[in-house]
């Protein structure tokens, strides 16, 4: 049997206008007719920042960011720290750090949504850093110095205790001169009574040749 083209292009036609209807109907809820214009497309109610990250310093104990609603047309009713030990929120939205952690801020805006910013607090009062990350010794009993800033009001007050992962490869003294005495590789380490550290890789002998030379080569792939 056969079927006229011009039934099954009225078949089509007809589910092609009941398939557009919903889409064109959800399409237009996004879009507000503007009084004596062209439709225009409303914005959804966002922060600023979706992202805070806060640094406490030992000159800097208290650190803050200002949030906002970065759309027209709604406003915040109230904020909430959903961690006040980690991060408080003043009314206006002033974020404010108390302690290491992560957490979340939440804005409750006039329409109903509520919005969200994660917030992540570092502690770096204490914070031990070294003048070198690695040391490259060639010859045995041959030495270099390193120096160990902590960050404190006064960090000459602070001891620092030097150790080394391999004495036997390289040494470390109490003034952090460390010496070459063995072909290989050793950690060093810089700690506070606190319990903070950093440390520094240490290569020596024919280790240290090797490793500079393949660190060359991958600086050169970038040059």
């Amino acid at each position: 049997m056969k079927v006229k083209k011009s039934v099954v292009f009225a078949a089509a036609l007809a589910c092609g206008i009941l398939l557009a209807v919903p889409l064109g109907a959800a399409a237009a809820s996004n879009y507000r007719m503007a009084e004596n214009g062209p439709a225009t497309r409303e914005e959804s109610a966002r922060l600023n920042r979706t992202f805070l990250y806060l640094n406490i310093e030992y000159n800097d104990r208290a650190p803050h960011e200002q949030l906002s609603l970065d759309t027209a047309g709604d406003s915040v009713v109230s904020w909430r720290s959903a961690d006040p030990s980690i991060v408080t929120v003043s009314p206006d939205g002033v974020v404010t750090a108390c302690a290491e952690g992560i957490t979340n801020v939440y804005a409750d805006t006039a329409s109903g949504t509520t919005l969200s910013c994660a917030v992540t607090v570092t502690n770096n009062i204490g914070r031990v850093s070294l003048s070198e990350s690695r040391l490259y010794l060639e010859d045995m009993g041959s030495k270099a110095a390193l120096t160990a800033s902590v960050a404190v009001e006064n960090p000459a007050a602070v001891p620092i205790t030097w150790r080394s992962s391999n004495p036997a490869v390289a040494s470390v003294d109490v003034n952090g001169t460390v010496t070459a005495v063995s072909e290989g590789e050793a950690t060093i380490t810089a700690s506070t009574p606190e319990g903070r550290n950093a440390t520094c890789k240490v290569y020596t002998g024919a280790v240290a040749v090797q490793k500079q030379q393949s660190g060359g080569a991958f600086r050169n792939l970038f040059q």
